[in-house]
Formats: structure tokens, sequence, C-alpha cells
């Protein structure tokens, strides 16, 4: 798990936006500038902002990471919120819950590129 970006106005998508390549993989698992990181990692994957009931949840800490397991990439993800702030949202890939001893919102998002759709 690494310190992830949590700047929404730089964003990576969840989809192979990349009509022309023949690699298969989907955008948050590359590493297009080279630097050594996922996309997912240095980017804002942007199915999250559709993950919550709120664009207005904004994240204080990400932290991420990549495996590949059976050769998909599957992206787990540790999102913490402000105290106070909590989605009401929970599905399959996403669990959210507020704790209230350490006063924070956590949630764990995770994806895998066997998906049709984003989580």
């Amino acid at each position: 798990m690494l310190n992830a970006s949590i700047d929404r106005n730089d964003t990576v998508s969840f989809n192979d936006t990349e009509k022309d390549d023949t690699d298969n993989t989907r955008d948050y698992a590359k590493d297009k500038d080279e630097n050594g990181l996922y996309d997912a990692i240095d980017k804002y994957p942007d199915f999250i902002d559709r993950v919550f009931d709120t664009d207005n949840l904004q994240p204080i800490r990400r932290s991420a990471g990549i495996a590949i397991v059976a050769g998909i990439p599957v992206l787990l993800q540790f999102l913490v919120f402000e105290p106070g702030r909590t989605s009401a949202t929970t599905s399959r890939t996403t669990k959210s819950w507020a704790t209230r001893a350490l006063r924070s919102s956590r949630t764990l998002v995770t994806g895998t590129q066997s998906r049709s759709r984003a989580p």
C-alpha cells in the first residue's frame, strides 16, 4: 500500500481508454508517465466519485495498491475522510463505516479489471 493521490482534478479511468493499444490493460493499472507507480497511485481513480452518494465527499488520505491475481490487476484502496463525513453507499465492492473511537470515517474500495463497468 502506498500513499496515493487525493487530487480529484487529476484522474485516471477505470477503463482501457486507448482503443489502439493491444495490451487490454485498464488505464488504472498502467504507468503511462513511467515514474514507477501505477496510474491508480499517482492519479485519482475517476470511479471513486461515482461510488459515493455525494460529489462533496473529499478524502483526506488514500492508501492504494495493486496486486496481480490470476493475471488480473486488482486495485485495493483505503480512504479516510474528515470526522463525521460518511457515505450511505455500500455494495459488494465498497464498505463504508464510521469509527467513533477514532472520530473518523474510513472506506475500503476494491476493483478488478474483470468487471465490465466500474464498481
